[in-house]
């Protein structure tokens, strides 16, 4: 995007030499390369924009098959979520071992699996799942899977993704364990590999788009595990680096929308620039035709002056 303040930089000679062939016709239509690729970027975003709403669809029709009301044998479910918001929460007990999750922009449902917890296990579960619903975390994550979408064919955005993902999880685990004691750190570290250990992804592939507590990625959990059991307020050196990471990310951020580079081609042979520098009109008496001389070189007599010519000079013959 260019702002007012943005400052181009022209490159003539190496953006041209390393993709101007994007810019060659190709008798399909005689579109460019770059017309072709730009056409399909578009329908594959279309493709995956289609799968996302499809999925969406079958989790939400999946879950209502599980729902539990709030009845004497899951009413402690219901109270316990009442502990951590007031808002109306759905519960569902899925037959699958899956990890816990929450899904769902208005109405989150809470998905629980067949898996035995305690009592401080699943306050834990709640907790963690329900900060997600209060943090907005499920609309950030549904941003994201629209620019995943959108960027399907660029490797480096799902790479984003699990990195967010990722920080999202550790902001979480550090929200629900702040003024926490030591033990209570190694609990709850114990109940996330406990349950990474039981759960069979393969069984629900499709709740992969709820928040989980536990994600399929095993770096993801061992830097939480490294998080939660780590303190790090001690480590100063870490935080300086932290500030210099920051403040480089930044300028970068800054730099990319105060300069911009384009890509331009130098004049074909043959081609001249016709500006009021260079050219002017010739009115001959009694006519009313006017003569355009370039450089000093007639060129051509037209028989009126174009709108984008009506600042050239005009002489009078």
């Amino acid at each position: 995007m260019n702002f007012p303040f943005t400052y181009t930089l022209r490159s003539e000679h190496i953006l041209p030499t390393l993709i101007g062939f994007l810019y060659d016709t190709t008798p399909f239509h005689g579109w460019s390369i770059l017309d072709i690729l730009y056409r399909i970027v578009f329908i594959g975003a279309v493709i995956q924009l289609i799968r996302l709403l499809i999925s969406k669809i079958r989790l939400n029709n999946y879950i209502k098959g599980f729902e539990v009301k709030d009845t004497a044998e899951y009413h402690h479910l219901y109270e316990l979520a009442s502990h951590y918001t007031t808002d109306n929460i759905r519960i569902a007990v899925l037959p699958d071992t899956i990890s816990p999750a929450i899904t769902g922009l208005c109405t989150p449902t809470l998905l629980l699996p067949d898996i035995s917890f305690t009592d401080t296990e699943l306050e834990y579960v709640f907790k963690h799942e329900l900060m997600h619903y209060k943090k907005h975390d499920l609309w950030i994550t549904l941003l994201v899977d629209v620019v995943c979408c959108i960027h399907w064919w660029n490797p480096l955005i799902y790479l984003l993704k699990k990195e967010y993902t990722l920080f999202m999880e550790v902001s979480n685990d550090q929200a629900i364990l702040q003024n926490s004691s030591r033990k209570e750190h190694i609990q709850y570290a114990n109940l996330i590999v406990s349950t990474a250990k039981t759960v069979h992804y393969r069984q629900c592939a499709h709740h992969a788009l709820s928040m989980n507590f536990v994600g399929k990625s095993p770096s993801n959990l061992r830097t939480r595990i490294k998080f939660i059991t780590t303190d790090f307020t001690d480590e100063k050196r870490k935080n300086i680096s932290r500030i210099f990471q920051s403040a480089f990310i930044t300028i970068l951020l800054i730099f990319s929308f105060v300069f911009v580079t384009e890509l331009v081609f130098p004049d074909p042979e043959g081609v001249m620039a016709i500006t009021s520098e260079n050219a002017y009109f010739i009115h001959p008496k009694h006519s009313s035709n006017y003569d355009l001389y370039v450089d000093g070189k007639y060129l051509t007599t037209l028989d009126h002056i174009p709108e984008e010519m009506t600042d050239f000079q005009i002489k009078e013959q």
